[in-house]
């Protein structure tokens, strides 16, 4: 995990419950009596919820009760505008922190998706499922799974928000056949778009058999050896090139680092060697 990573548990969905923060090598609570709407769609905003609707405080003895953790808080205070990525941009304070209230978020649902926005559905965690796309105002599945691999992978996960380097394509209904229309099929995708519908595709809006539905599991960051990101930049297409060898995420020297490395590393991450990929 990574300094700053959240993460909601104790609720009945993925979508609600306590929120708890990486923070100095462990997890813990966010305290704070004033939580507000615009604190909770920060959490929202980061932890890149698929579902359409808004974000809204939650406190009960399920998700939000400091009495249901067994962890200190790390943050209080918070304020937030709303409008910041991440809660670690919000103002707050990690001195001198009751445990008064653990706050709690709900993610709310709705039916207010935006043309060509994704989700994964019936996965065993957020960042796995069945891909469903929203398209002339309703949710659909995505057919033809044979034909797409880790490139079409890439774009869905890289589009909800998720680690995208070592994304996996599944045909055949993996996490379960859906129903209604099936929205779209023939995708085809480079790997470096940022949203499905920038893919060649095409809709194909009727009731058929639901036996292909394309599915898709995200890397959720584990370290297996030979695996590579990017640490420390401001995006996710920048930053200090890291490996993980025999379960440990290190540096690669660049002395004789050359341009060569820099397209096989831009490659590994999804990302075209022709756009602006460069040693910095």
């Amino acid at each position: 995990y990574r300094e700053g990573d959240i993460r909601l548990v104790g609720g009945p969905h993925n979508w609600e419950g306590r929120v708890e923060i990486f923070w100095n090598g462990t997890w813990g609570t966010i305290s704070d009596s004033q939580w507000t709407n615009e604190d909770a769609s920060v959490i929202r905003r980061q932890l890149q919820h698929m579902l359409p609707g808004y974000a809204m405080p939650c406190c009960d003895d399920e998700s939000g009760d400091n009495s249901s953790s067994q962890i200190a808080p790390h943050f209080g205070s918070v304020i937030c505008t709303g409008k910041e990525n991440n809660i670690t941009e919000c103002s707050y304070s990690t001195q001198n922190i009751s445990a008064q209230q653990d706050i709690g978020v709900h993610c709310q649902q709705g039916n207010q998706a935006r043309e060509g926005e994704i989700r994964l559905v019936e996965g065993d965690s957020p960042w796995e499922g069945r891909v469903e796309i929203h398209l002339s105002r309703e949710w659909g599945t995505i057919s033809d799974a044979e034909y797409y691999d880790s490139r079409e992978a890439t774009v869905v996960c890289r589009q909800l928000g998720y680690n995208f380097y070592n994304a996996r394509s599944y045909c055949c209904a993996r996490f379960g056949e859906g129903s209604g229309q099936i929205k779209s099929r023939y995708i085809s995708c480079k790997g470096i778009e940022h949203r499905i519908t920038n893919c060649s595709y095409n809709t194909h809006l009727h009731q058929e058999d639901h036996s292909d539905d394309w599915s898709v599991s995200c890397d959720i960051g584990d370290c297996e050896s030979g695996r590579i990101r990017l640490a420390g930049g401001d995006t996710e297409r920048e930053g200090r090139v890291e490996i993980c060898i025999n379960g440990e995420w290190g540096t690669v020297c660049g002395k004789l680092w050359m341009k060569n490395n820099t397209n096989v590393v831009c490659r590994y991450l999804g990302f075209s060697d022709t756009y602006d990929c460069e040693v910095v």
